[in-house]
Protein backbone atom coordinates (compact mmCIF):
# COMPACT_ATOMS: atom_id res chain seq x y z
CA UNK A 1 0.00 0.00 0.00
CA UNK A 2 0.79 3.53 -0.69
CA UNK A 3 0.01 6.39 1.36
CA UNK A 4 -0.04 10.20 0.74
CA UNK A 5 1.71 12.62 3.46
CA UNK A 6 -1.17 14.02 4.47
CA UNK A 7 -2.48 10.45 5.30
CA UNK A 8 -4.65 9.24 2.41
CA UNK A 9 -4.71 6.03 0.78
CA UNK A 10 -2.97 6.38 -2.82
CA UNK A 11 -2.46 2.80 -4.38
CA UNK A 12 -2.61 -0.75 -3.05
CA UNK A 13 -1.93 -4.14 -4.79
CA UNK A 14 -3.12 -7.33 -3.91
CA UNK A 15 -3.12 -10.68 -5.97
CA UNK A 16 -4.60 -14.06 -4.14
CA UNK A 17 -3.51 -17.39 -6.51
CA UNK A 18 -5.65 -19.81 -4.69
CA UNK A 19 -9.33 -20.17 -5.34
CA UNK A 20 -11.56 -21.39 -2.15
CA UNK A 21 -14.93 -22.57 -1.94
CA UNK A 22 -15.96 -19.32 -0.48
CA UNK A 23 -13.73 -16.47 -2.64
CA UNK A 24 -12.54 -16.50 -6.05
CA UNK A 25 -8.75 -15.35 -7.00
CA UNK A 26 -8.39 -11.72 -6.83
CA UNK A 27 -5.66 -9.72 -8.63
CA UNK A 28 -6.39 -5.96 -7.93
CA UNK A 29 -4.22 -2.56 -9.03
CA UNK A 30 -5.86 -0.34 -7.31
CA UNK A 31 -5.26 3.62 -7.26
CA UNK A 32 -7.66 5.96 -5.21
CA UNK A 33 -8.96 9.23 -5.98
CA UNK A 34 -10.09 12.17 -3.82
CA UNK A 35 -11.96 15.46 -3.88
CA UNK A 36 -10.29 18.75 -3.30
CA UNK A 37 -13.72 20.26 -2.25
CA UNK A 38 -15.52 18.15 -0.65
CA UNK A 39 -15.39 15.46 1.81
CA UNK A 40 -11.38 15.34 1.05
CA UNK A 41 -10.61 12.78 3.47
CA UNK A 42 -12.72 10.25 1.73
CA UNK A 43 -11.68 8.27 -1.36
CA UNK A 44 -14.57 9.34 -4.23
CA UNK A 45 -13.03 7.31 -7.53
CA UNK A 46 -11.34 3.87 -7.85
CA UNK A 47 -9.55 3.04 -10.68
CA UNK A 48 -8.43 -0.93 -10.85
CA UNK A 49 -6.09 -1.16 -13.42
CA UNK A 50 -6.28 -5.18 -12.81
CA UNK A 51 -9.43 -5.34 -15.02
CA UNK A 52 -10.13 -1.84 -16.26
CA UNK A 53 -12.99 -0.63 -14.30
CA UNK A 54 -13.62 2.44 -12.29
CA UNK A 55 -15.91 2.64 -8.79
CA UNK A 56 -17.46 6.01 -7.98
CA UNK A 57 -17.74 6.53 -4.55
CA UNK A 58 -20.78 8.66 -2.95
CA UNK A 59 -20.90 9.36 0.80
CA UNK A 60 -23.61 11.14 2.87
CA UNK A 61 -22.87 14.26 4.90
CA UNK A 62 -21.96 11.65 7.76
CA UNK A 63 -19.36 10.08 6.23
CA UNK A 64 -21.09 6.77 5.17
CA UNK A 65 -20.70 4.86 1.72
CA UNK A 66 -24.41 5.71 -0.04
CA UNK A 67 -23.64 4.11 -3.67
CA UNK A 68 -20.75 2.61 -5.29
CA UNK A 69 -21.21 2.97 -9.37
CA UNK A 70 -18.89 0.68 -11.52
CA UNK A 71 -17.40 1.59 -15.33
CA UNK A 72 -15.34 0.31 -17.49
CA UNK A 73 -12.48 1.53 -18.54
CA UNK A 74 -13.93 3.20 -21.70
CA UNK A 75 -16.73 4.77 -19.31
CA UNK A 76 -19.76 2.63 -19.72
CA UNK A 77 -21.92 1.64 -17.20
CA UNK A 78 -21.84 -1.51 -15.46
CA UNK A 79 -23.58 -1.27 -12.29
CA UNK A 80 -24.44 0.12 -8.48
CA UNK A 81 -24.02 -0.96 -5.24
CA UNK A 82 -26.45 1.18 -2.48
CA UNK A 83 -26.13 0.96 1.23
CA UNK A 84 -28.89 1.78 3.46
CA UNK A 85 -28.16 2.73 6.84
CA UNK A 86 -30.35 3.40 10.21
CA UNK A 87 -29.64 6.81 12.52
CA UNK A 88 -27.30 4.54 14.28
CA UNK A 89 -24.75 4.39 11.67
CA UNK A 90 -25.51 0.52 10.96
CA UNK A 91 -25.87 -0.86 7.58
CA UNK A 92 -29.18 -2.09 7.44
CA UNK A 93 -29.29 -3.42 3.55
CA UNK A 94 -27.05 -3.25 0.64
CA UNK A 95 -28.68 -3.65 -3.10
CA UNK A 96 -27.25 -3.97 -6.55
CA UNK A 97 -28.81 -5.46 -9.71
CA UNK A 98 -28.11 -9.20 -8.61
CA UNK A 99 -28.31 -9.45 -4.68
CA UNK A 100 -29.89 -7.77 -1.86
CA UNK A 101 -28.56 -8.31 1.94
CA UNK A 102 -30.84 -6.95 4.66
CA UNK A 103 -29.32 -6.89 8.05
CA UNK A 104 -31.01 -6.53 11.66
CA UNK A 105 -29.43 -5.62 15.22
CA UNK A 106 -30.14 -5.73 18.45
CA UNK A 107 -30.56 -3.02 21.51
CA UNK A 108 -27.47 -3.27 21.73
CA UNK A 109 -26.28 -2.54 18.40
CA UNK A 110 -24.99 -5.89 17.78
CA UNK A 111 -25.79 -7.36 13.98
CA UNK A 112 -28.23 -10.36 15.16
CA UNK A 113 -29.34 -11.22 11.38
CA UNK A 114 -28.67 -11.15 7.89
CA UNK A 115 -30.88 -11.95 5.08
CA UNK A 116 -29.45 -11.91 1.60
CA UNK A 117 -30.61 -13.27 -1.88
CA UNK A 118 -30.82 -12.89 -5.62
CA UNK A 119 -32.73 -9.50 -7.24
CA UNK A 120 -34.15 -9.39 -10.45
CA UNK A 121 -35.95 -6.04 -12.26
CA UNK A 122 -39.24 -6.66 -13.05
CA UNK A 123 -40.96 -3.77 -15.57
CA UNK A 124 -44.85 -4.60 -16.76
CA UNK A 125 -44.74 -0.71 -18.33
CA UNK A 126 -47.17 0.33 -15.77
CA UNK A 127 -45.86 1.89 -12.22
CA UNK A 128 -42.32 1.71 -13.33
CA UNK A 129 -39.39 -1.23 -12.73
CA UNK A 130 -40.11 -2.78 -9.56
CA UNK A 131 -37.07 -4.87 -7.76
CA UNK A 132 -38.13 -8.29 -6.63
CA UNK A 133 -35.87 -10.27 -3.88
CA UNK A 134 -35.48 -14.03 -2.70
CA UNK A 135 -34.05 -13.94 0.61
CA UNK A 136 -33.14 -17.33 0.83
CA UNK A 137 -29.57 -17.29 3.05
CA UNK A 138 -30.54 -16.91 6.39
CA UNK A 139 -27.80 -16.22 9.07
CA UNK A 140 -28.38 -15.72 12.52
CA UNK A 141 -25.80 -14.19 14.78
CA UNK A 142 -24.90 -15.47 18.29
CA UNK A 143 -26.00 -12.66 20.60
CA UNK A 144 -22.10 -11.71 22.73
CA UNK A 145 -24.24 -10.88 26.10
Amino acid sequence: MVYSPDGRLGAKAQHTTTASTYAAAVSQRLRYGYSRDYQSHAPRRIANRADNTLADLLWDADGRLNRMDIYSGAGDYLSSRHLYWDEDARMTASVDSAWLGYYGYDHAGERTLKFSGSTVLLDENTTGPELLATLDNATLYASPT
